[in-house]
């Protein structure tokens, strides 16, 4: 299969375009060729890209699948196919409704304090003001994660850790 840009991630079931350096939907791949000002593509090496991705079994081609991505092991290098990891990652350290560990990560302290809320009824014992000094507050979240995803908005750009 011709594909590039695209490259395929069986364990995913997604296609990352290399230049752009996130994944795109298979139904989204004529517009990103034509729409990005990078890529600029003639129809008929579109329509040649979309065929080729559209014969590629297992991949996800609706919005609702990417709720469940497979995301490789912690352990694993970095994808240098997608964009360069975010160092600033807050990664939950509860666990979930199963007792496994929860893999959620957000890059701001107010979303992860919100999924900590919402998900693990999680409460700040950090009230609102001031600090007391020389008191330290163990919040719930490991920081200065290093973290990828793989799309950028939407259902399946939650990130991994690298």
């Amino acid at each position: 299969h011709k594909i590039d840009p695209f490259i395929h991630f069986p364990a995913q079931g997604v296609v990352v375009c290399s230049e752009c350096q996130y994944a795109v939907l298979p139904s989204h791949i004529n517009a990103h060729l034509k729409d990005e000002g990078k890529h600029k593509a003639v129809k008929a090496d579109r329509e040649y890209i979309v065929r080729a991705i559209q014969g590629i079994q297992g991949l996800k081609t609706k919005s609702m699948e990417l709720n469940h991505l497979v995301f490789p092991p912690a352990s694993n290098p970095p994808i240098p196919t997608l964009q360069k990891p975010r160092k600033d990652g807050l990664k939950c350290q509860l666990q979930d409704t199963y007792g496994n560990q929860c893999q959620y990560i957000a890059c701001q302290v107010r979303k992860i304090q919100e999924h900590c809320r919402q998900v693990h009824h999680w409460e700040n014992p950090q009230k609102k003001g001031r600090p007391e000094t020389g008191r330290e507050v163990q919040m719930p979240w490991r920081t200065s994660v290093h973290c990828q995803h793989f799309f950028v908005r939407g259902p399946g750009a939650q990130f991994f850790e690298v």
